[in-house]
C-alpha cells in the first residue's frame, strides 16, 4: 500500500484485541458528456438511516478485494467496475470495543442503475460536494477527501 493515498485515523486506545475487518468501493461513474462530471455512490442504511459506501463484512478465505466487490455487487446489482488499488484504510471503535477496519477501494463503473439489497433503503449518485454532506462520520468524510484529492 502507497503510504500517499491511505487514510488511517490515529490509533484507538482503548480496544480490545478482536478486530472485524470489512471492505468496500468509493464508487463513482461518469455523468454527462464531454462538459460532465463524476458522481459517487451512496447508499442508505435501512436500520440506521445512514448514508455511506457500499461495504460488507469479510467472509472467511476472502481477500478484502473480493470482499468488496461481492458486497457492491449485493447491495447495489452492480459488478461491473473498474477497480483499483491501493485501498483507503479507516479504522474506528465499535461500541462493543472492539475494532472495526475497513479497507475501501476506488473504483469505476459505467452502469447507472441501481438493485438496492434488503439492507438499503435508498441509493443517490451525487457529486463530491454532496457526498461530503450526506456522510454523518467525520472520519469517512476525510477518507473521502483523501480519495477526491488522489484523482487530482
Amino acid at each position: 500500500m502507497s503510504a500517499s493515498l491511505q487514510f488511517t485515523p490515529p490509533p484507538l486506545p482503548s480496544l480490545s484485541e478482536s478486530k472485524i475487518s470489512a471492505a468496500g468501493l468509493l464508487l463513482r461513474r461518469w455523468h454527462g458528456g464531454t462538459d460532465g462530471h463524476w458522481r459517487w455512490l451512496l447508499v442508505q442504511n435501512r436500520k440506521r438511516g445512514e448514508w455511506g459506501f457500499p461495504k460488507g463484512h469479510q467472509d472467511p478465505g476472502e481477500s478484502l478485494r473480493e470482499t468488496a466487490l461481492r458486497e457492491c455487487a449485493e447491495e447495489t446489482g452492480i459488478a461491473l467496475l473498474s477497480i483499483h488499488e491501493p485501498p483507503f484504510e479507516l479504522v474506528y471503535a465499535l461500541p462493543s470495543g472492539k475494532a472495526k477496519q475497513v479497507a475501501y477501494f476506488p473504483a469505476r463503473t459505467s452502469q447507472e442503475r441501481v438493485v438496492l439489497s434488503r439492507e438499503h433503503q435508498a441509493f443517490a449518485w451525487l457529486p463530491r460536494r454532496d457526498v461530503r454532506k450526506r456522510l454523518i462520520h467525520d472520519t469517512l468524510q476525510k477518507l473521502f477527501l483523501a480519495h477526491v484529492r488522489s484523482l487530482e
